[in-house]
């Protein structure tokens, strides 16, 4: 069963293990060499932020992941989830990563109540496969949008809307 719990200061080090292994960040916008102090002021940074929601991803009892929610907007009830991985590669490939997209899904759709939830992707992520399954619906690419190691990437855009999410999961 995957879950995500609110993210705390001592997940910052599982966080920053993670997030300085080349297959984990190789389709996120993160730079290589990321170090703890790194990690823990994004952290600090992100408990302040009232548009942000920050999870660690938990398959039964063992944390297995992170998930990053950003641009909460109630005025235009949106949220984006901006980052999202499984970590360790014993993890992977076990269906834990689709199965957090239908928790968070329904905690944007049902317990935030919103009305849309957006995501974007790097050019060749796998991950691609999962949103079209999921109902993501394409909405383009934002050209060279992002930076990272030194290479400008494309960023595909997605979203869902709840009326789309309601058909798709819960059908009346």
């Amino acid at each position: 069963m995957v879950e995500i719990k609110k993210a705390v200061f001592d997940d910052c080090q599982a966080f920053n293990r993670w997030e300085n292994i080349d297959e984990v960040i190789k389709y996120l916008s993160i730079s290589k060499g990321r170090s703890m102090e790194d990690s823990i002021r994004e952290f600090i940074q992100r408990e302040n932020d009232d548009s942000s929601r920050d999870f660690a991803v938990y398959y039964g009892k063992k944390i297995v992941g992170r998930a990053f929610l950003s641009r909460y907007d109630k005025n235009t009830s949106s949220i984006d989830i901006t980052r999202i991985y499984i970590g360790d590669e014993s993890d992977r490939n076990k269906g834990i990563g689709t199965a957090l997209m239908v928790v968070l899904l329904k905690y944007c759709f049902i317990e935030l109540n919103l009305n849309r939830v957006t995501l974007d992707y790097l050019d060749g992520n796998p991950a691609k496969k999962i949103y079209e399954t999921m109902g993501f619906v394409n909405e383009g690419v934002a050209r060279e949008a992002g930076f990272k190691d030194g290479v400008y990437n494309n960023f595909n855009l997605m979203s869902m809307l709840k009326k789309e999410y309601k058909a798709r999961y819960l059908p009346e």
